[in-house]
């Protein structure tokens, strides 16, 4: 299944990145605005887009015959998945119930050959 799960998470590289131009989580949720005083020295009104850093390290880190994984490759970007006590969470990299139809064309077109 390798092949197939490497088009499956090529997909879900694509749409992680795609949450960031609609700043919203996987499920379409908007993030949380920012606050005020990000704003004021902030360059951008962006959010999670200060420097293009974050969304551009998104990748698939492995692809095996059962599994593939795609993730953000910066140290801060659990930062802003899941939030801090100062900071709220910005999840920018899931599956939800929208990406379980493609996910599943890709795995069935590869089982038909």
């Amino acid at each position: 299944l390798a092949p197939a799960l490497r088009k499956a998470a090529t997909y879900m590289e694509r749409e992680t990145k795609l949450n960031f131009a609609k700043q919203s989580d996987p499920d379409g949720a908007a993030w949380a605005a920012l606050k005020p005083s990000t704003l004021r020295y902030k360059k951008t009104s962006a959010i999670l887009r200060e420097t293009g850093s974050l969304v551009a390290s998104i990748s698939t880190l492995s692809v095996s015959s059962t599994s593939a994984i795609v993730g953000a490759g910066t140290e801060y970007g659990v930062f802003h998945q899941n939030g801090t006590s100062k900071m709220a969470a910005r999840p920018f990299i899931g599956i939800s119930d929208r990406h379980k139809e493609p996910i599943k064309d890709i795995l069935l077109q590869h089982l038909r050959g």
